[in-house]
């Protein structure tokens, strides 16, 4: 199977999908950085809701 740049297939993306694209990267790269920073600082779940609260 022949495959193709990332960058043609989003040439040929809506700009409703590549912002929808855009938008679940930065979700999953926040998601990522949370779940660092809960195991860098040892925080349950609660925890880290709990600090995050007054956002």
């Amino acid at each position: 199977m022949k495959t193709k740049p990332y960058s043609e297939l989003r040439k040929r993306m809506t700009p409703e999908r590549r912002a929808e694209s855009a938008a679940r990267a930065k979700m999953m790269l926040l998601q990522i950085n949370l779940m660092e920073l809960k195991e860098s600082l040892a925080l349950t779940k609660n925890e880290l809701e709990n600090d995050l609260s007054f956002f």
